[in-house]
């Protein structure tokens, strides 16, 4: 589990540093005050060693890289656009420090394409000329040791590739497990992992959670579709129906509970973890989250900018005698830079019980 979070020159955050973080950290703050960057931040050091790394912080946003020319590729990540900074991403925990550190690098003309040596999906090679136009330096650090080190290229057709320098055996495997939940505007539900939890026979154990949401449901199914499988629920009509028109707040939560049960003893993370979850709901979620995160060994961080939702966290764990599984860290700026607020237990009471403004 993640205890500590520093971030350097990441798009909109020149330094960030937080602290004592718990198995469920919720983020709040003004707009572009950088929690969807936090969890960017993230998602960039612990996919750091995969070939498309770069590429997938453009996915989750859902913006093509392509559209973006050689220079603007890269400044897109930099604070103030500065491409002379260097990011510098580094999280700690009982088990490891993990760390990042990416850089546009100086001399890139050197690099020889006769020289690359593919294996599977990377190519491994160093020096002489190939004639690219930029690349940055990724550098990726288990406990201060250089575990792996490329240059992220981007070729003509505006796909990116590196170059490894530094690779150990295990470095395209996932450090961390870790999985990205967006909002639910643009979140599909991966139905791989449903099946996959159907043959464990934890169907079960999904729909009774699903059931204190919605009781009428009373089963899910997988059904082959292009160009993704579509799940359909059985909520006592005549024909299963797809779950997509069940509700936001079923398909949501299922999100939740399938993320967490196919990232155990790993990290997830929810923008705008509010959205689509009336009111009503919102402390039976929460629950949910406490029990699911206790029984899978998971650490959840998201961002909300829902006073209710926070509201709604407070008294779950409050009434559930679990404040410590708990904390919530508010944005602000601080100059420059941007600090984090962690409110104890007591002092979210008290502001919660005086309707002060904390998000």
């Amino acid at each position: 589990m993640i205890n500590s979070l520093l971030v350097k020159n990441f798009k909109g955050i020149k330094c960030l540093e937080l602290f004592d973080l718990a198995p469920i950290t919720l983020l709040g703050g003004m707009n572009n005050i950088g929690k969807s960057s936090v969890l960017d931040a993230l998602f960039l050091l612990y996919t750091a060693t995969f070939p498309d790394f770069f590429s997938r912080q453009y996915s989750l946003r859902e913006m093509n890289a392509s559209n973006f020319d050689n220079e603007r590729i890269w400044s897109n990540f930099f604070y103030d656009l500065d491409t002379t900074n260097l990011i510098e991403i580094e999280t700690s925990s009982i088990e490891a420090c993990h760390r990042i550190v990416c850089k546009m690098a100086q001399d890139y003309s050197t690099i020889n394409a006769s020289s690359i040596e593919t294996k599977g999906n990377i190519s491994v090679g160093i020096n002489k000329n190939v004639g690219l136009t930029s690349a940055l330096n990724v550098s990726f650090f288990i406990n201060g040791s250089e575990i792996y080190n490329a240059h992220i290229y981007r070729n003509n057709d505006g796909l990116f590739f590196p170059i490894v320098n530094k690779s150990s055996e295990d470095n395209h495997k996932p450090v961390v497990d870790l999985i990205f939940l967006r909002p639910i505007r643009s979140r599909t539900i991966n139905s791989q992992w449903l099946s996959e939890m159907d043959v464990e026979n934890q169907l079960d154990f999904i729909i009774e959670m699903l059931k204190e949401i919605e009781p009428r449901i009373k089963g899910l199914s997988v059904i082959p579709a292009l160009p993704v499988n579509e799940i359909y629920a059985d909520i006592g009509l005549k024909r299963k129906i797809p779950l997509k028109l069940a509700g936001d707040g079923i398909a949501h939560l299922l999100s939740f509970i399938l993320a967490i049960t196919n990232t155990r003893n790993g990290i997830v993370l929810i923008d705008e973890i509010e959205n689509g979850l009336h009111y009503s709901i919102q402390p039976k979620v929460w629950e949910f989250l406490m029990r699911l995160v206790k029984k899978f060994d998971c650490q959840v961080i998201a961002t909300t900018h829902s006073y209710g939702m926070l509201q709604a966290a407070h008294e779950a764990f409050k009434e559930n005698n679990a404040t410590t599984d708990f904390r919530y860290i508010r944005l602000e700026r601080n100059g420059e830079c941007v600090r984090g607020v962690t409110f104890s237990p007591k002092q979210l009471n008290i502001a919660l019980e005086r309707n002060m403004e904390v998000r």
